[in-house]
């Protein structure tokens, strides 16, 4: 399964955590193609200042209160989150988790749940759900896997 590869080549990688970083957020960039949400970039710009050391704590703390009221309006819980709900979490990985391993993991395993879904609620050939879902997961895990090996040196 491509999910094991990807959790695999990161756990046994000798990727730094400026790179674990680097991918997690190279794994939420295409989610600012899908989505039209401000906060998805914002977001992603301080992941990547975190990266460089750059973020501070105060613009970490301001974008968090704008994140938290958001989400909580998307995703009260115990309900199948949205793919909206899918990215935020994604992005937010790159900002607050604090291991870049982590980070890694979930952020590109949300931004590839969160497209997928995506595409399988916006089908427009009329195929099942399932068989969208999976397979456009299955696509962009590939694609996140292809990231890994340009990085790892």
């Amino acid at each position: 399964m491509v999910y094991i590869d990807i959790e695999r080549a990161l756990e046994s990688s000798r990727l730094s955590d400026r790179d674990l970083l680097s991918f997690a957020c190279r794994c939420c960039d295409q989610l600012l193609e899908s989505f039209d949400e401000p906060i998805l970039g914002e977001l992603l710009v301080i992941g990547r200042r975190r990266i460089d050391g750059k973020a501070t704590a105060d613009e970490i703390a301001s974008i968090g209160k704008r994140f938290g009221v958001l989400y909580e309006s998307l995703y009260p819980g115990g309900v199948d989150p949205s793919p909206l709900v899918l990215a935020l979490s994604a992005v937010s990985e790159t900002v607050y988790t604090r291991s870049p391993l982590t980070a890694a993991l979930n952020a590109s395993g949300f931004a590839a749940r969160a497209i997928a879904k995506l595409a399988g609620e916006a089908d427009p050939n009329g195929k099942s759900y399932d068989q969208v879902l999976d397979n456009v997961y299955r696509s962009i895990r590939e694609m996140q896997k292809k990231l890994l090996p340009a990085m790892d040196s």
